[in-house]
Formats: structure tokens, C-alpha cells, sequence
């Protein structure tokens, strides 16, 4: 288990994280802005375009770690698979598990947002996920409140680990987490991994604000945001990241994580990287504090299309998936290979949504 103390510079407990999400919940789906619109829309179109091309065949039985109000866990759901999801919050889990896959099969997004590139995603995400489903019905659905440093299946039950919305990066032991996805993937099974990124330019407007007087918004202090831009390389990054909810800010610290360390710890678990991809690769030469308002302005609407035209022709080269905010590891477990500590626990089963 996860050691749930709290530090003064390490990341915060479990059950603060838990809260924090809880008090989210009403909301969480209810997306207005342009970072979080561009990110899922652009990891779920990756999801899906790697299932399509690779292991679709092969992948029957999903587990979504950290799935919050199952976004991933209904796009997976769509695309015929029978898909598990699991969250440390309750509430969170709640919202999920009032939601039926196959409402999604008309008009609906997985998300509300004002966007016309989020209906444009939209309609390629329904095709596609039409296209690995083929004629099969939509896969079934099931929900635990459980953490992902201490998944409650067996060794090698799933086909593919769904672990994104960076839920990695606010595992203080992600290590463990880590082991455990290894240890509940069977092998030759998938996991596709989405992170915070280290090296990425978002990382120099906190600096550049705070040598201008905080005018962008970043209100980070100037040894915060230097120390952070001076970190040792190859080592991953704790960083404050604000929360917001309707009538609450929140800082909570994160994991920035270096994107070559990390694949040598998954190399290590047995999980091989075999594609990465990068998200807010070229949306990032805008602060992400201006693309997290909920009311962008037109010029800046305008921006972003235009840096979102680029990021769509530019971000699978190896020079720009690199320096993205977000990094997308899709990753095959060694055949063989037997990672993380076996442990007997039930074998859940599923239920309809």
C-alpha cells in the first residue's frame, strides 16, 4: 500500500486527492475551456487510432485506472470492449456509474464543451470506435472506488490498462501503481500511460511571468518557477498545479515527469514503449493559464486554431511528441515476463451499465 503521510514538499495524501475530486464531481464533465477541450479530444482520437491499428483483435477485457467519470472507460466501452474503471473518488465513481455506453452512439460527447473541434471529434471518434466494434454490441461496464497503488484483480486478468487524465502524475507512490498495472496485465496485454511531461515550453512561461510581474497569471514565485526550469535532468519534477472547481482554488503538487526515465521504469516492469505520442505540443506556445479560462476571448480562439492545425500535422514527429505537456506511452508487456507482487484477490466481474 501506498504510504499515505503527508510531507511538506512531497505530493499530497490519498484522501486529500480523493476530496479535492469528490468536490469536483458536479462539474468534472462540464469541460469550457481550451486546454482540457484539446486534450481529450486529442488523447481519445489517439486511443482510438492505436486500437484500430494494432491490437483491437486481441484486446477483450479493459481496466481503466483512475477513470473519474469515465471518459475513457465509455470510449473503450463503444469500441466493444468490456471495460472496468476504477477511482479513489467515491463521488467521481458515482457520476460514472450513472452512465450508459450506448447513449454515446448518437450525438453525445463524452464531454460537455462549446468547441466545433470537439464535435468534429466527435463524429471521427464514433466512426472509428463503429469500426473496431464491427458488428458486435457495445462492451459492459463496472466501477470500483479502489486505488490504482492497490488494484483489487488478479495477475494477469486484463488485455489492456487504460491510465490516463494524468492520473500518474498525482500518485505520490507511482511507482507502486506502476507495478500494479504490470502485475494485472497479462502478458503480451497493452497499457497506454498518459503523463504530466517535464521538458515542455508551458514550463518556461511561469519564469518569463514572474520576471515580468506576474501579467500572464502564473502567480508562481520566481524561485519556484527557475528551480523548477533548472531541475537535474533525467529527474522527474514535483510542481504545484492549481485545481480549480466553481467556487474553489486549489494548489496541489504533481509529478513532472521526464519521459526518458520514465520508459526505462516501465522497460524495467516489462512493459516495452512502442509508440509515444505528445499532446499541447505546439497549443503550448500559448500559456496554459490564458487556455484554461472559460471564457477565450476571439483572438485567442483564433490562436489556438491555428496552433491545433499545426500540432495535428506536426506532434507524432519524434522533435515535437517529445515536448508536449502531455506524453501518451503505449506500451506491450514481454511476454514471460512477471512484474509487481502477486497477490490473490476476487475476480470482479461486470455488470451492464
Amino acid at each position: 500500500m501506498a504510504d499515505n503521510t503527508q510531507t511538506s514538499n512531497g505530493l499530497p495524501r490519498e484522501d486529500e486527492v480523493a476530496a479535492i475530486f469528490d468536490r469536483m464531481s458536479d462539474e468534472y464533465d462540464d469541460i469550457k475551456d481550451l486546454w482540457y477541450s484539446w486534450l481529450f479530444s486529442r488523447l481519445h482520437y489517439l486511443i482510438l487510432t492505436y486500437l484500430i491499428q494494432g491490437p483491437s483483435d486481441t484486446v477483450r477485457c479493459c481496466l481503466d485506472v483512475g477513470c473519474g467519470t469515465g471518459f475513457q472507460t465509455m470510449l473503450l466501452a463503444l469500441s466493444g470492449k468490456d471495460t472496468i474503471g476504477i477511482d479513489i473518488s467515491r463521488e467521481l465513481v458515482g457520476v460514472a456509474r450513472r452512465k450508459e455506453p450506448r447513449r454515446y452512439l448518437g450525438d453525445l460527447g463524452l464531454f460537455s464543451s462549446p468547441f466545433r473541434f470537439v464535435r468534429r471529434y466527435d463524429r471521427k471518434l464514433r466512426k472509428i470506435a463503429s469500426r473496431i466494434r464491427g458488428t458486435a454490441d457495445v462492451g459492459k461496464t463496472d466501477f470500483h472506488t479502489a486505488s490504482a497503488t492497490a488494484i483489487p484483480f488478479k495477475d494477469g486478468q486484463f488485455d489492456l490498462i487504460n491510465c490516463c487524465g494524468s492520473t500518474l502524475s498525482l500518485i505520490k507512490d507511482y511507482q507502486i501503481a506502476l507495478s500494479e498495472m504490470a502485475r494485472v496485465l497479462r502478458p503480451g496485454g497493452y497499457l497506454v500511460l498518459e503523463v504530466e511531461n517535464k521538458y515542455n515550453v508551458d514550463l518556461i512561461w511561469p519564469a518569463l511571468d514572474s520576471l515580468l510581474g506576474g501579467i500572464i497569471g502564473f502567480e508562481q514565485p520566481l524561485p519556484t518557477s527557475f528551480g523548477n526550469l533548472c531541475s537535474a535532468c533525467g529527474q522527474h519534477l514535483k510542481t504545484d498545479f492549481p485545481f480549480s472547481t466553481h467556487d474553489e482554488e486549489v494548489d496541489m503538487k504533481i509529478w513532472l515527469f521526464s519521459s526518458h526515465t520514465l520508459q526505462r521504469q516501465l522497460d524495467q516492469l516489462g512493459l516495452q514503449v512502442i509508440r509515444v505520442e505528445g499532446i499541447h505540443c505546439a497549443t503550448n506556445l500559448v500559456p496554459s493559464v490564458l487556455l484554461d479560462s472559460p471564457t477565450p476571448c476571439l483572438f485567442l480562439r483564433s490562436a489556438f486554431s491555428l496552433l491545433s492545425t499545426v500540432e495535428e500535422m506536426t506532434a507524432s514527429l519524434p522533435v515535437f511528441r517529445r515536448l508536449g505537456c502531455s506524453t501518451i506511452f503505449f506500451c506491450v508487456k514481454k511476454d514471460g515476463e512477471r512484474r509487481g507482487n502477486r497477490r490473490d484477490v476476487p475476480d470482479h466481474g461486470m455488470r451492464r451499465a
